[in-house]
């Protein structure tokens, strides 16, 4: 008790004791729920007492509580400063969705709906939000959603590389990949080597090789970044072969890059992993290196 002959645990810092059975606790919540219009969350967190608790003192004692739109006076809500055209910049213009847009601006999704609709947006089609949210997802993102979790992801990488053992490979360009390079004396490759939730199409204890051929699209003509970074940050160095049937088809000076990039990575310090992209017919089209230990050094 406090000077002033009241319980200390509703004097601030307000402090909820199940112990204290004082008769005036159910006014008290009263005047907090109805003179300070406060919401049953608000009080729980000013006393520390659950939301149905206070919610059963007060029908107890025969008070009536705020419904509907009368309840709503009692919450606070945060006024949002966006402006709409705003969210039609970033819903239209940069092609977010409205749960992205929603996270830029750090509002509920479902108020961002219906900004836009109340300004007279029509909002895409469910088809083709789809395609957007694949566009701006990432490729470990994408795999993870359609083998059913990370967890699965991994699994179904072992499973490929463990299907592909005995069996020749059914690409052409594959196929006449590894006769060069099994004339050259490289016989230990292991096909769709697994790699975290990937796989490449050749690797060596230390090197993946990846033949990036006939794709539908232009974009497609190599490997994501962030699947290159992983493969090189998993202690593989890597060289991709890149093959645009049919005026770069696959020749040998495409076979001797890849036997010179096998004699070249030995004499590299073992923090080191690189990376390299080569043509059909051997011209060096990319390459770098980066520090496997924290990522930070790239060099030319």
């Amino acid at each position: 008790m406090n000077q002033k002959g009241r319980c200390s645990c509703f004097s601030p810092p307000y402090r909820y004791s199940p112990r204290h059975r004082c008769e005036w606790r159910t006014e008290e919540i009263a005047r907090l729920y109805f003179d300070e219009n406060l919401s049953p969350s608000a009080i729980s967190q000013r006393i520390g007492m659950s939301i149905p608790g206070i919610g059963k003192r007060l029908r107890k004692a025969g008070y009536v509580l705020r419904k509907g739109s009368a309840a709503l006076k009692g919450r606070h809500f945060p006024k949002f400063t966006i402006p709409t055209e705003t969210l039609r910049h970033l819903y239209f213009d940069e092609l977010l969705s409205v749960e992205l847009v929603a996270r830029r601006v750090g509002m509920h999704f479902g108020s961002v709906r219906t900004r836009l609709l109340n300004a007279g947006y029509k909002l895409r089609q469910r088809s083709e939000a789809h395609k957007h949210r694949l566009y701006h997802m990432t490729a470990l993102d994408r795999r993870e959603i359609w083998y059913g979790g990370r967890r699965h992801s991994f699994k179904k990488a072992l499973a490929w590389e463990h299907g592909a053992i005995g069996k020749p490979p059914t690409a052409e360009s594959e196929i006449k990949l590894l006769e060069m390079l099994n004339q050259r004396g490289i016989n230990n490759l292991v096909r769709q080597k697994a790699v975290g939730p990937y796989n490449v199409d050749f690797a060596s204890d230390a090197i993946a090789v990846e033949i990036i051929w006939t794709r539908r699209q232009c974009s497609h003509y190599a490997s994501t970044a962030e699947r290159i970074y992983y493969i090189l940050k998993c202690g593989f160095h890597m060289i991709e072969i890149l093959i645009r049937e049919s005026w770069d088809p696959l020749q040998n000076g495409a076979v001797d890059q890849v036997i010179a990039f096998f004699d070249s990575t030995k004499s590299l310090p073992s923090i080191q992993r690189e990376y390299r992209m080569v043509g059909g017919a051997g011209q060096l089209l990319a390459v770098f290196q980066i520090e496997v230990n924290n990522g930070a050094g790239i060099f030319p």
